[in-house]
């Protein structure tokens, strides 16, 4: 739909594809569903009666770093959308101030904290519209999916499979994003690493067993 399609109709691609595919796997699969569970909730539950784990600050720590460089990079790949913004560092300041105030504001509720998506630039280049409106309309549409719990519950029963190829889709767009801005800048053989070191440890991570960082080849070698 994206390619051969209008662009009028192709920026409801990923909509389209959502729907019928959720509905597509519902009719080959119907028994899938959520398991049913009880509501808990509490305040502060990683910090809760003074139990401070090391693991929890280390990915304290590393959230917050990967929320730097989502917040970098998300408004560096909209320079094409906002060419009249310019370059300047207040952009960066706002940026940052709004994402430390949602963090903030998430600690007590063990949440993922708000930052800027790098994947909403696949989004921009699909529909082709990056009016303050539509983040508006978005931002508010995200914030009642979290509060009404029906509705949280619907939109976690969408398989993996069928989200995972969305979200592929909308990261696709990003090369496009990636190749703009690399053409702003001279490789040399010093700088090169700060492209290939990231990308080659990425494939090297992703070619990792599954159950290398969970303890259960240990679990079968000793069990046998």
């Amino acid at each position: 739909m994206i390619i051969f399609l209008q662009q009028r109709i192709s920026r409801y691609a990923l909509l389209v594809g959502t729907v019928v595919g959720w509905g597509l796997w519902r009719l080959c699969f119907p028994s899938s569903h959520l398991p049913p569970g009880e509501l808990s909730w509490r305040w502060f539950p990683l910090g809760s009666h003074g139990t401070l784990m090391p693991g929890i600050i280390v990915t304290a720590v590393m959230t917050g770093l990967v929320n730097i460089s989502n917040t970098y990079g998300a408004i560096r790949g909209t320079d094409i959308f906002y060419p009249h913004q310019g370059s300047g560092s207040s952009r960066y300041r706002r940026s940052f101030m709004i994402s430390g105030l949602m963090t903030l504001v998430t600690v007590p509720f063990a949440v993922v904290p708000f930052s800027p998506f790098v994947s909403s630039i696949g989004l921009l280049t699909q529909t082709g519209d990056s009016s303050r409106k539509s983040f508006i309309c978005g931002s508010a549409l995200c914030l009642l999916v979290a509060i009404i719990t029906p509705l949280t519950r619907l939109f976690c029963a969408i398989p993996l499979a069928i989200s995972s190829a969305v979200m592929l889709v909308s990261y696709l767009p990003l090369l496009y994003s990636g190749l703009v801005f690399s053409q702003q800048i001279t490789f040399t053989a010093r700088n090169i690493y700060r492209l290939a070191l990231p990308l080659f440890v990425g494939i090297f991570l992703m070619g990792l067993p599954p159950g290398l960082f969970t303890g259960s080849s240990t679990d079968d070698s000793s069990s046998a």
